[in-house]
C-alpha cells in the first residue's frame, strides 16, 4: 500500500477563512461621516445601520443584531450595544458592514 501526502501547499490553498469579496461590495454610495463622529464613545452600531440604509429601523437593527445577521468588518455582531469607535476602522479609514449573506455596504470616513 502506498501512503499520498498532499503537497506542502495543499493546506494554503483549500483552507477557509474570512474573505472579503473582490467584487461590487455596495450597492449605492458609500456614506461619508466626518471622523470626529467616531471620537470618544463612537456611534452605535444599530445607527450605523439604520444610516446606511441596511435595515429599515433602530428595533429592525436590534433584531438582525441580536439573531447573529449583521456584521461589521467580517466579525459576527451579536452585542445590540457595540458602538463603532476609530479602533474598528480598517485601512483607509473604512468599514466593512454586512448584512446576512451577501448585502455588504462600505462606509468610508473622512
Amino acid at each position: 500500500a502506498q501512503i499520498h501526502f498532499p503537497d506542502p501547499e495543499y493546506e494554503n490553498r483549500h483552507r477557509r477563512g474570512p474573505r472579503v469579496p473582490r467584487g461590487k461590495i455596495t450597492e449605492g454610495k458609500p456614506l461619508s461621516r466626518g471622523k470626529s463622529s467616531l471620537d470618544g464613545a463612537g456611534v452605535a452600531l444599530a445607527d450605523l445601520l439604520v444610516e446606511t440604509a441596511l435595515v429599515a429601523s433602530k428595533g429592525a437593527a436590534r433584531k438582525e443584531i441580536t439573531a447573529g445577521g449583521i456584521y461589521l468588518n467580517i466579525e459576527r455582531m451579536t452585542d445590540v450595544s457595540k458602538c463603532v469607535t476609530v479602533s474598528d476602522l480598517l485601512p483607509g479609514a473604512t468599514l466593512l458592514l454586512r448584512k446576512g449573506k451577501r448585502t455588504y455596504h462600505l462606509v468610508r470616513f473622512e
